[in-house]
């Protein structure tokens, strides 16, 4: 079994440079000199809150192959819809019709595939195409809050100082250390 990859990352976004400029207090009329650096750092915020949370902000579309009647999508939460599903067999694939399956809410972020019981499939294995992620109205509060946490941070301390806390750069790359032996 695989897992499922990114085929099509969400466009536009659920915050705009306005909520930037209002973040970090640069509401200006008229004073849009600083909209690059800003969206970079909104961008930034927003990949570090998904990559710690394993998310997505926004409505994205994802591939699955699967050699298992798919049911769990693993790390898929917050699955909004099933585009199609194709089943393989001898290298000849076919569309798996919307009659045969539905999705049924599991708990709070997870959905799963349940199959119609008249369904026999001879396949040797699937595609599952799908969207998952969080539209505006289920990104949590707090969610929110560490993005403009963030985004204020980095605005206005663009270089690293030595601190007591951890530096911008410890909490960038913290994800990516990879622990010494001893």
């Amino acid at each position: 079994m695989s897992y499922p990859y990114l085929v099509e990352k969400y466009g536009g976004g659920n915050f705009s440079i306005d909520d930037g400029r209002r973040w970090i207090r640069m509401d200006i009329p008229g004073y849009d000199e600083c909209d690059d650096d800003l969206a970079e750092t909104m961008h930034a915020a927003l990949d570090y809150v998904e990559t710690e949370c394993n998310v997505s902000l926004g409505i994205s579309t994802y591939e699955w192959y699967t050699e298992n009647l798919p049911c769990t999508i693993p790390d898929a939460t917050f699955l909004k819809e099933i585009v199609s599903i194709e089943g393989f067999k001898d290298g000849m694939a076919t569309a798996i019709a919307t009659t045969n399956y539905a999705l049924r809410k599991v708990g709070a972020k997870n959905t799963r595939i349940i199959w119609n019981p008249s369904f026999n499939h001879q396949y040797e294995h699937f595609i599952v195409k799908f969207k998952a992620g969080m539209g505006p109205e289920e990104i949590p509060p707090r969610m929110v809050m560490a993005i403009r946490i963030l985004v204020g941070e980095w605005d206005t301390n663009r270089i690293d100082l030595p601190a007591e806390k951890k530096t911008m750069v410890d909490r960038l790359l913290s994800i990516y250390v990879i622990p010494r032996c001893a």
